[in-house]
């Protein structure tokens, strides 16, 4: 959300799932960031009752950093493996900001395995990607990087 409210254009997750972590990283061609506190409680340039993802992001990676410059914005993360939730569940929800013009790539890497969603590539084939049957295939499709998530 921080990413399309920056006006970014493109925004590209990459993911490494290590034996007891996932390495996380978010890049998007945004305008950066506007304050110096990006993980403070409640720090935010877009009003009241605004400021909590990136802090409570903080809280529960291990390790958290954030960056910006002329080119955009770089979130890196790290998380437990047990503590990450379902990409089936959030992908087709970052998905469906591709409908708005933003292109977003996402992959995630396993030793050789690698899954790779691509909003150009699913638009092409799904049509208008905030639809409900476009959704209900990404849904299919994220089955795979959860599996990815598991243990080997």
């Amino acid at each position: 959300m921080n990413s399309f409210e920056a006006s970014a254009s493109e925004i590209v997750i990459a993911c490494t799932v290590l034996p007891a972590f996932v390495d996380i990283t978010v890049k998007d061609d945004g305008e950066g960031l506007k304050c110096t506190d990006a993980f403070g409680d409640g720090v935010s340039t877009k009003g009241d009752e605004r400021g909590m993802g990136l802090y409570l992001l903080k809280m529960a990676a291990e390790e958290a950093s954030i960056g910006s410059d002329e080119t955009g914005t770089l979130l890196s993360f790290r998380m437990k493996r047990e503590s990450m939730g379902s990409l089936t569940e959030v992908l087709p929800f970052i998905f469906s900001f591709s409908d708005r013009g933003v292109s977003v790539t996402f992959s995630i890497r396993r030793g050789s395995e690698v899954f790779t969603l691509d909003s150009r590539c699913l638009r092409d084939e799904l049509g208008e990607l905030s639809r409900v049957g476009a959704i209900s295939e990404m849904r299919k499709r994220s089955r795979v990087a959860d599996e990815l998530l598991k243990e080997s």
